[in-house]
């Protein structure tokens, strides 16, 4: 037990210089090399590689073998793998093993799935929310969801049209009259434009497409656009 430990000390001070260590990926590189060649890729006397090739070869991480008037050096990688085996795979394994069962549990699981149900509420840029309410309420013939005064300066209000599970919030902001991407549905198009029409609301062109369901646009008195389209037969 007491050579065992001896050994192992001696292995972790040789490991210890980085130009031993650079001697040793020499040797692995191309095995069996005189001091020549392991002093040519350093920066030093061939004096002081011997010097570091000695105490490899104490630590038996080096062995020499003579060829003729040479003596060649070899890689012994045994004391390497016996710290491995003694210091590194008995504390990789966990880890490794973890990082096995975090790549399982990852293939497993369905990286595409989202616990997002619904859209609830969407939010358009507004001038004046009573002017607003009084449009998708008064005109519209939404009603009123939520009317809170949060602070001073900041009231929330949203509307929606009847039954509907997403609302619109009427937001106080000074850059009102965009396209808000927003798509209402309706049974009858056309029944829809007309009503519209005869509420004085802005109205665009009723567009029938063939395969497309019937749809047009509209302002609300801010100039924000939004879509009608008609529900297709099937979801109704």
């Amino acid at each position: 037990m007491v050579s065992y430990s001896g050994r192992m000390d001696d292995v972790f001070r040789a490991l210890a210089d980085p130009t031993r260590r650079a001697l040793l990926d020499q040797l692995f590189a191309s095995d069996g090399q005189p001091l020549v060649a392991l002093t040519a890729a350093h920066d030093m006397t061939r004096i002081a590689v011997a010097k570091h090739l000695k105490i490899l070869e104490g630590a038996g991480l080096v062995v020499t073998r003579r060829r003729g008037r040479e003596k060649l050096h070899y890689l012994n990688p045994i004391p390497i793998r016996m710290i491995h085996d003694r210091w590194v795979s008995k504390y990789a394994g966990p880890w490794a093993a973890g990082l096995a069962g975090l790549k399982r549990e990852l293939e497993e699981t369905d990286m595409s799935a989202t616990t997002i149900t619904d859209v609830g509420t969407i939010g358009i840029p507004v001038s004046d929310q009573d002017d607003a309410l009084a449009f998708f309420v008064g005109t519209l013939g939404f009603e009123k969801r939520l009317d809170v005064r949060i602070s001073e300066n900041l009231r929330w209000v949203t509307v929606a049209a009847p039954g509907a599970s997403t609302s619109v919030a009427l937001v106080a902001r000074g850059d009102s009259g965009t396209d808000t991407g927003i798509r209402f549905m309706v049974p009858d198009a056309e029944a829809e434009h007309a009503a519209l029409l005869e509420r004085d609301v802005e109205v665009g062109e009723l567009l029938k497409w063939p395969g497309v369901p019937p749809m047009f646009s509209f302002k609300d008195r801010d100039g924000n656009t939004f879509e009608i389209v008609e529900t297709p037969p099937e979801r109704q």
